[in-house]
């Protein structure tokens, strides 16, 4: 087991704490010299079977839109920081949390880096969380930050 991590993934969503994520996980590359990855995920969930393929396309549109917003804020971070980062826009149709663990598989991921909301218990429980779900199924360690 790796101890000092060499390719990091950040995943963000643009809250608070994906983007306190994102810093921290800019620190740790700097520190070990590593590699970063910053995805966000554009949900195409099952509601969208229901819609027309123009209004699909449209807001699959407006949400790469918003995806590549955020995660240029997060390129310029790394700039800031010296670092150079790679940025992807994840497209699924499953859920957040299995585009995050399928892409970390494909690219050899060994830390992934994510941002933990303020969920009370009974949301998580009724609702879950991506960031529940990718501790529980990454194929690496997990760093959580609030």
């Amino acid at each position: 087991m790796k101890v000092a991590p060499s390719k990091i993934l950040v995943a963000i969503d643009g809250s608070q704490n994906s983007m306190n994520a994102a810093k921290y996980a800019l620190t740790l590359a700097k520190n070990n010299n590593a590699d970063v990855l910053v995805v966000n995920v554009v949900d195409l969930s099952s509601i969208f079977k229901v819609l027309s393929a123009e209004t699909k396309k449209q807001l699959t549109h407006l949400g790469i839109k918003e995806a590549n917003k955020i995660l240029d804020i997060v390129k310029n971070m790394a700039e800031q920081s010296g670092i150079s980062v790679k940025t992807e826009v994840l497209k699924s149709s499953t859920s957040a949390a299995t585009a995050i663990i399928n892409y970390s598989k494909q690219k050899g991921i060994d830390l992934l880096v994510v941002g933990a909301g303020e969920k009370s218990r009974v949301s998580k429980v009724l609702l879950g969380s991506v960031a529940s779900k990718v501790i529980m199924y990454a194929p690496c360690p997990v760093l959580v930050v609030r």
